[in-house]
This record gives structure tokens, sequence and C-alpha cells, in this order.
């Protein structure tokens, strides 16, 4: 593992919730429902209203499952404006509403 990994760049508390969801999407699409559950330490019930949108993912969660994704998979699930907020780059998405 790379001492610097391109998750830790990321600031988790900038991502929507709708990326959020996308995000454990793709894990569970990578490793199935019981491994994502495992590799995720999360409850059966709560990753079902994760994905359902009954629950707010939890920023650890949400930490958690980008280890498993590679940079560009992330590139690809976050829309640009995300991206930005997420590496920091703006602090407020207001500005370009």
């Amino acid at each position: 593992m790379p001492a610097n990994p391109w998750y830790k760049r990321v600031n988790v508390t900038a991502l929507g919730e709708e990326v959020r969801r996308l995000i454990l999407e793709r894990i569970k699409g990578k490793l199935g429902f019981e491994k994502t559950l495992r590799a995720l330490g999360v409850a059966r019930s709560s990753l079902y209203n994760y994905l359902r949108g009954v629950r707010t993912v939890p920023d650890n969660v949400v930490y958690k499952a980008l280890q498993y994704l590679e940079e560009q998979e992330f590139n690809e699930i976050v829309q640009e404006i995300d991206r930005l907020r997420a590496i920091g780059i703006i602090r407020d998405s207001s500005l370009f509403n």
C-alpha cells in the first residue's frame, strides 16, 4: 500500500448524499452484499437503509468504502463539483448557482 493513498486526500464531509450512495453501490457491485457488510463493518439493515436513502451514510463508512475503490473509479462516480469540494479546491458550491 502506498505511503499516502489517494483516498486520504478526500474530504468525505464534502461529499453529497447521492455520491455517498453511488460509492456504496460501486463497492457492493465489486464485492457483493455480504463482503461489503464485512468490509464496511455495518449491519445488513444499515447498508440496505443507506442504499435506499432512508439513512445518511456516515463519514466513517464512506471513508472505509473509498479504500476499496481505485482513484479512477472515484473520479467516475463523483461529479465535478463534488470532486472539487472533496479535494478542497472549493468550499461553497453556492458560488456556482
